[in-house]
């Protein structure tokens, strides 16, 4: 029984040495915290202009993309003619072809991603590909149209029964002058519905197949 005590002491008194050691650590070095998994988990709050899901929900954050397209030294003034498709991505990106300010002949692609412009890339186009028949000025389809798009998307969903967390990309494609808008087409895993809008993001027509 003595010796049962004597451990049980010499236990207590090497853990109280232990909790004064680390007491002096603390004391010593005042900013140092402990690890915890609450403090590990923690992520940066992301910026509220930058959405994280699909871009064309943003009013916000379609204008502050088509501004800054416009603010690039390459476009100043000048107007910005858009080739082959414009899209709008669900996971905040915006992709599309624009000609050359300086030689129409040339095609760049631009993609708008976390909030910024990214270096254009050359995009590589032979005569069949017809540029003037499928180009546009950015005028005739003002980036925040793509919301309007996406907000009746999401209605006409919601009516029959859809995914409304499915991602239709909303992209609007330039020919012979005038502005297509998509997607047309929307399924369940009953029906399918053909929609068609106008250059100003109106629907036009709205039945099932």
């Amino acid at each position: 029984m003595i010796k049962k005590a004597s451990l049980f002491l010499s236990s207590l008194l090497l853990l109280s040495c232990g909790e004064l050691s680390q007491s002096i650590k603390d004391t010593v070095n005042p900013n140092v915290q402990k690890a915890s998994p609450e403090i590990s988990e923690q992520q940066p709050s992301a910026d509220p202009a930058v959405p994280s899901g699909p871009i064309a929900a943003s009013v916000e954050a379609l204008q502050n993309a088509e501004n800054s397209l416009r603010s690039l030294p390459q476009f100043k003034g000048k107007d910005i003619i858009v080739f082959r498709s414009v899209h709008f991505y669900n996971d905040g990106r915006i992709m599309l072809n624009i000609q050359h300010p300086a030689d129409p002949n040339m095609i760049d692609r631009y993609t708008y991603k976390n909030g910024a412009w990214e270096e254009p890339q050359p995009v590589r186009i032979t005569k069949s590909d017809r540029v003037e028949d499928y180009s546009a000025s950015l005028d005739k389809a003002p980036f925040v149209t793509a919301h309007k798009v996406y907000e009746t998307i999401q209605q006409k969903l919601k009516e029959i029964n859809g995914d409304e967390t499915s991602g239709h990309t909303v992209y609007f494609v330039p020919v012979n002058g005038t502005i297509r808008w998509y997607p047309t087409r929307l399924e369940t895993d009953r029906s399918r519905y053909s929609l068609k809008f106008d250059e100003n993001g109106n629907l036009l027509s709205f039945e099932q197949d």
